[in-house]
C-alpha cells in the first residue's frame, strides 16, 4: 500500500525518512515527496564495466560541474549526467521507495533515469540526466518524485556499495 503525503511527512519528522530537505512544506506532495538536486557530474568517455557479481565493476570517469553565480548548470544534448540529491533517504526495512521524474522535467526536454530505494537503504539518491535540448537547471530544483510503499513485512536490508554510514 502506498503512503499518503501526510504519512510521509510524519515519517520524515518522527523517523527521519528524509533528511536535509530544502523546504518540507513545498516538497511534500499528496502522495509522495519531491527530491532536489545538489550536484551534477558529467560522465566522460572512459568505459564503465558492469557484471553479475560486481567483482569486475568499474565506473566511467566523472567530472563535477560547477554552479554558476546564479546557481545554474546548463545541460547540453548528447551528454549524460549524474545528479545527486540534497536529501538523505533512510528507508525503513518494511518499506520501498519508487523514484519517478517530475513531469516538469520532461516538459523541458530533460530525461531523468531513476531506480528503486530498497528497504534499509541509507544515502543520497543518484540519478541519470540527459537533455534533448539545452536545459538550465537551478540548484535545489525539484526533479524527482518519490512515492513510498509499505511491504507486506520486514525484509533483508540493502547492503550494496551505495549505502552510506549513519
Amino acid at each position: 500500500m502506498f503512503l499518503t503525503g501526510k504519512e510521509i511527512r510524519s515519517l520524515v519528522l518522527r523517523k527521519k525518512l528524509v533528511e536535509d530537505y530544502v523546504d518540507l512544506d513545498t516538497q511534500i506532495q499528496p502522495n509522495g515527496v519531491d527530491l532536489t538536486i545538489r550536484n551534477v557530474e558529467l560522465l566522460e568517455s572512459t568505459p564503465g564495466v558492469i557484471d553479475f557479481t560486481g567483482e569486475k565493476r568499474t565506473f566511467p570517469q566523472r567530472k563535477a560541474l560547477s554552479w554558476s553565480r546564479d546557481d545554474i548548470v546548463e545541460l547540453s544534448p548528447g551528454n549524460f549526467y549524474l545528479g545527486w540529491t540534497n536529501e538523505m533517504v533512510n528507508m525503513p526495512s518494511n518499506m520501498v521507495g519508487i523514484l519517478k521524474p517530475r513531469t516538469s522535467a520532461f516538459t523541458m526536454g530533460l530525461a531523468i533515469s531513476t531506480g528503486v530505494v530498497d528497504a534499509g537503504f541509507r544515502g543520497h539518491i543518484r540519478f541519470g540526466l540527459s537533455a534533448s535540448v539545452p536545459v538550465k537547471v537551478i540548484k535545489n530544483a525539484r526533479l524527482i518524485h518519490m512515492v513510498v510503499a509499505r511491504l507486506s513485512g520486514r525484509t533483508k536490508e540493502y547492503e550494496g556499495i551505495w549505502k552510506e554510514k549513519g
